[in-house]
């Protein structure tokens, strides 16, 4: 079996047994509360439309190889809108499913060796991998497959099958940390000690209404002893997590009650009790995973460069540790992939790179082991597909969750939003301004930092506000997140027709007064929220209906706000 494969015999006899309930369901032998856990155990949640549903993916480490993305293709062409979404956990979702199409959709995946198995519930959820794992300058070491031990380990394990919430698991394999493990119930870092490798581990992060830095459980674990570790956690947070209040459930308030100190003593009281790291009772990392330069086919003909060739690659183009590769960032617009973007995709990696490619926690894609000598046709190759902007990681390629486009939790439209941003963001040369463009948006259409707000230089969560006896959408913002472990401050509210020129106006205020250099998030929190309030005092003003209209409507949409539409989404239930 393919290392990147994940199904085998159990998980086509599960997608059979799912198929029964579906039926049975249909048949009225099944209620909707009885389908529920069942279906969303294989990542198939309602949506706010009626009879519509979303499907989760999971990619773990973010690997997808070519037969995958082929698959991926036809599912968003045969099953879903056309496209799917990436996600900031390096997932792939699909949107508008009928429930009789979710087994299809799971069996074609299944023949790719995808899985939805675990992609909701209160379960370990998808393990995501520092997409520039091995290959960044500044690496440690691969944590490729440490990761991928993890992710198999827990796949079904029947300790960790119904634990007081889910829990989210990232690996960083150099300090820039660019899994934000800061944000994790479980982090683990690479590190060497004495020649030795291992990792320094974090838990209990995590976002949502009520953030929280992940603070440090050991500061060096062996690696032999990684998935024991993580094991141990696990196991306390089953034993010991409140299971009466679910919104006090996450693995970090069991830390915050109980102060770091003594949860690192029950861990290790847990580890105390557990058999051994030889013991066979843990999978084990495949060190055949690191990757090394793949047998390319033969170079491309040269090329002459296309026209905006030379701003793509200092954006998107990043030299990797071994010479003469690079790793080349492919912006997504909202996150968004089309049926044939995946398909053209597929041949992109075949051709170009290892014949794979790691979706990233900024929604956007990683090729990896691309030659110099291809760099030019692959960027022809990026155009053909439309999937050659310039904007990998800028001010003009903004995170954000779906918001009510989709989500029953949802008060605005995250990616209405994000889109909006970058409309007004593309002009006026902001991506030839080096410092300003690598400013990092992010977007919530709620509080619960499905966007990772709190992680952006500027981060954003929609509300509601009544005004002149009328709800209106907006939106509250915040500034000076990420950067190895601080979060966002909140700042002011904002109408939500408002905020593209808000920002517009701050950004443009910081490359007036900022010092030689000085980046924005560093002139953020320079300034801190009072300076920021100060510089967007003419967007503070919250306008009547009379006034403006339009303020009192959504980004993409044509109808009056309105909270009618809002329930529990699925992913709190």
């Amino acid at each position: 079996m393919r290392p990147w494969n994940f199904v085998d015999d159990q998980t086509l006899q599960e997608i059979a047994t799912l198929r029964d309930d579906i039926q049975r369901f249909g048949e009225g032998r099944l209620t909707a509360d009885e389908l529920r856990p069942r279906r969303t155990l294989y990542g198939v949640y309602g949506q706010r439309h009626k009879d519509r549903y979303m499907l989760r993916v999971k990619v773990p480490q973010g690997v997808l190889e070519a037969p995958q993305l082929e698959a991926l293709g036809r599912v968003a062409a045969e099953y879903s809108r056309g496209f799917g979404y990436v996600t900031t956990r390096q997932d792939i979702q699909f949107h508008f499913l009928l429930l009789e199409h979710a087994v299809p959709a799971l069996e074609l995946l299944a023949s790719a060796g995808l899985t939805t198995r675990e992609a909701g519930g209160n379960i370990v959820r998808n393990v995501t991998c520092d997409p520039f794992a091995g290959i960044c300058r500044d690496d440690v070491f691969d944590v490729t497959a440490y990761s991928h031990a993890v992710s198999r380990h827990f796949l079904r394990n029947p300790n960790a099958q119904s634990l007081p919430r889910k829990i989210k698991i990232a690996f960083s394999g150099c300090p820039h940390d660019h899994a934000l493990t800061w944000i994790h119930d479980i982090g683990a870092q690479a590190v060497v000690r004495d020649g030795r490798r291992g990792f320094r581990m974090v838990v209990g992060g995590g976002l949502g209404t009520v953030p929280h830095l992940a603070q440090t459980l050991e500061e060096f674990v062996p690696d032999d002893e990684l998935v024991r570790t993580c094991d141990a956690v696990v196991r306390v947070f089953d034993r010991v997590g409140d299971r009466k209040k679910r919104v006090r459930a996450r693995l970090k308030f069991v830390v915050m009650r109980r102060g770091i100190e003594e949860f690192r003593e029950l861990v290790r009281q847990e580890l105390a009790s557990m058999p051994p790291a030889s013991s066979g009772a843990y999978a084990t990392p495949d060190l055949t995973l690191e990757e090394a330069p793949p047998a390319y086919p033969a170079a491309a003909a040269a090329e002459r460069q296309a026209d905006g060739f030379e701003l793509w690659r200092t954006v998107n183009v990043v030299p990797q540790k071994q010479p003469a590769c690079y790793a080349v960032q492919v912006a997504l617009p909202a996150g968004a992939v089309t049926a044939e973007q995946f398909a053209a995709l597929a041949r992109i990696v075949r051709r170009f790179s290892s014949g794979s490619l790691r979706t990233t926690i900024e929604q956007n894609l990683l090729l990896r082991w691309v030659r110099g000598a291809d760099l030019v046709a692959l960027h022809r190759a990026l155009i053909d597909g439309g999937l050659a902007h310039p904007t990998a990681e800028t001010l003009l390629d903004p995170v954000a969750c779906p918001g009510t486009e989709t989500c029953m939790s949802a008060i605005t439209s995250g990616k209405g939003l994000a889109r909006a941003i970058v409309a007004e963001f593309s002009q006026d040369g902001y991506l030839a301004d080096p410092l300003a463009r690598a400013a990092r948006i992010k977007v919530s259409g709620c509080p619960n930092s499905c966007g990772q707000h709190y992680a952006g230089d500027i981060g954003l969560y929609g509300s509601a506000m009544h005004v002149d006896g009328r709800l209106i959408p907006a939106y509250q913002l915040l500034v000076g997140g990420g950067d190895g472990g601080a979060l966002a401050e909140p700042v002011m509210r904002l109408a939500a027709k408002r905020v593209p020129q808000a920002l517009r106006a701050l950004v443009d205020h910081y490359r007036r007064v900022r010092t030689p250099g000085e980046p924005l998030r560093d002139y953020l929190r320079r300034v801190g929220p009072d300076g920021v309030r100060e510089a967007l005092a003419p967007y503070a003003h919250l306008p009547s209906f009379v006034e403006d209209p339009a303020a009192y409507v959504d980004w993409e949409t044509d109808k009056l706000f309105s909270l009618d539409e809002r329930g529990e989404g699925e992913c709190s239930v």
